[in-house]
């Protein structure tokens, strides 16, 4: 993340989640100020088409570009200082088999995110995914071993 903050520079960076439940929510970065949190998933979570957009056509989304992100500009972003957003599709950014986004945030001062930012974090969120995946491997692996060699309690 710290990576990225340095190619597509952003006031705020979120990981947005859709865990079994099947809404989304915020699961990145922890030190996120709790009106941001608490307003997220009240309220929010419900009109949040930047993430959806991002995860089904597979691409980053500016808002505004969204369809259906109406309430989300002037009812999260706005009241929290942000003028601008891009979510960018991951594949699995917490459990295996469940799509996320990553989003960031910008000031007016800031401006609005170039094409060119886009695709640098299209190519961020692709090697945020793999690095996940690179990580997740072994851990499968070794569960997937431990497993095998349980033995059964006699009976």
């Amino acid at each position: 993340m710290e990576a990225l903050d340095r190619t597509v520079p952003a006031s705020r960076q979120l990981v947005i989640t859709l865990l079994p439940r099947g809404t989304p929510q915020i699961a990145q970065p922890a030190n996120l100020p709790e009106s941001l949190l608490r307003a997220y998933s009240r309220e929010f979570h419900n009109d949040d088409a930047l993430t959806w957009q991002a995860i089904a056509g597979n691409k980053p989304v500016r808002a505004g570009d969204a369809a259906g992100d109406g309430k989300f500009v002037p009812g999260f972003l706005s009241p929290n200082g942000f003028a601008y957003a891009v979510a960018a599709p991951l594949e699995s950014p917490v459990l295996p088999g469940y799509p996320g986004a990553i989003h960031l945030y910008r000031t007016k001062d800031q401006g609005p995110f170039s094409s060119d930012e886009l695709h640098q974090l299209q190519d961020a969120a692709r090697d945020i995914g793999s690095t996940l995946d690179a990580i997740r491997l072994p851990k499968l692996a070794n569960d997937a071993a431990t497993k095998l060699n349980l033995s059964s309690r006699p009976s």
